[in-house]
């Protein structure tokens, strides 16, 4: 199976570079290539352009974002709390300048971060309690030296040998003995300060370099009954298929991965992780016509982006295909 060409477009907030999307049609995932290597990947988040890892409010659409940012960490809150969990710990995964980590912990969440950011941990650190820990990447947590062994070889070839390529929508890998391994020696009453009863990715897991071992990585640190939570673009959606190569949520090569519905829930059903709920991020609508119409004409263009995030909702209601989407997963450890 070849990966196909899906569509050509650019790096519009920063490096100005040309990029292309791979489709793999048998899970409808995205692919972007070439890939930068690991190492060179913060060179595409030095900007005062990537707002998620600065506080700033100069321009209306700063003022914009942080007023929605506010609304929707409350939303948020409402969420992790709806779930019936004893002892509410939490790791927030890219949690950029701890503004979610800072709403947790004031509502009586034990708050744990990963952010590779050293300029946005310095600025979560200022918000929260002192003995607060925020880890730079989430191999932190384990003995093995994984994160040192990747290899910056073809994409194209590599892909080929990860799960990801292999995986069979009739087949579930049945990977208890490997996956919780790191645990074999602990009874399951026994608490893990290792694991947590939630774990939340909010438009993260777009970025990750090696996607394969970082859903792996998930399995770990979910206790068995734990909750993860995962919010990423939908390329399915109306605004995607308006904007088409200037739709802002592309955003490569910061952006890895680009999924829909159907990669969301083959890609962790390997790892016993079912999607259990999917809810709507509607304001992310707005803000990315908002940024695509930036991106497609040089002008900001308040009017059109309003009128065609109103457009995106109005046919997701029909679809259920969002600007961007919630999944929520449930650790299928208890119930098999």
């Amino acid at each position: 199976m070849a990966l196909e060409s899906y569509l050509k477009t650019k790096d519009y907030s920063v490096s100005k570079e040309s990029f292309e999307l791979l489709l793999d049609d048998r899970i409808d995932l995205l692919i972007t290539n070439p890939r930068p290597k690991k190492e060179d990947l913060a060179n595409y988040y030095e900007s005062e352009e990537y707002i998620s890892h600065t506080d700033r409010q100069k321009t209306i659409t700063d003022f914009i974002y942080n007023k929605v940012k506010k609304y929707t960490l409350t939303k948020k809150l409402g969420l992790i709390n709806s779930f019936p969990l004893e002892n509410k710990t939490l790791l927030d995964i890219g949690c950029g300048t701890g503004d979610f980590l800072n709403t947790c912990q004031q509502a009586g969440w034990k708050v744990t971060g990963i952010e590779p950011s050293k300029k946005a941990r310095e600025k979560a650190e200022e918000k929260l309690n002192k003995n607060t820990y925020i880890y730079s990447d989430v191999h932190a947590f384990f003995e093995d030296d994984f994160a040192n062994q990747e290899k910056n070889i073809n994409f194209k070839e590599s892909y080929k040998h990860t799960k990801l390529y292999h995986h069979n929508e009739y087949e579930t890998k049945n990977v208890e003995n490997e996956v919780l391994k790191f645990d074999e020696e602990k009874n399951f009453k026994e608490e893990n300060p290792y694991q947590f009863d939630v774990i939340t990715l909010w438009h993260v897991l777009e970025h990750v370099h090696d996607l394969d071992m970082y859903i792996y990585r998930l399995k770990q640190l979910l206790k068995p009954n734990g909750i993860l939570i995962i919010a990423v673009p939908n390329f399915k959606s109306y605004d995607a298929e308006h904007y088409k190569q200037f739709w802002a949520a592309y955003d490569v090569p910061r952006h890895l991965w680009h999924f829909s519905q159907t990669a969301i829930h083959r890609l962790f059903s390997t790892e016993l992780l079912k999607v259990v709920q999917t809810l709507p991020m509607k304001f992310d609508a707005f803000y990315v016509s908002l940024l695509s119409e930036q991106y497609k004409t040089g002008k900001k263009n308040f009017i059109k982006a309003f009128v065609n995030g109103i457009k995106s909702n109005k046919s997701a209601k029909k679809t259920g295909e969002y600007s961007s989407l919630i999944y929520v997963l449930k650790n299928m450890k208890n119930d098999i």
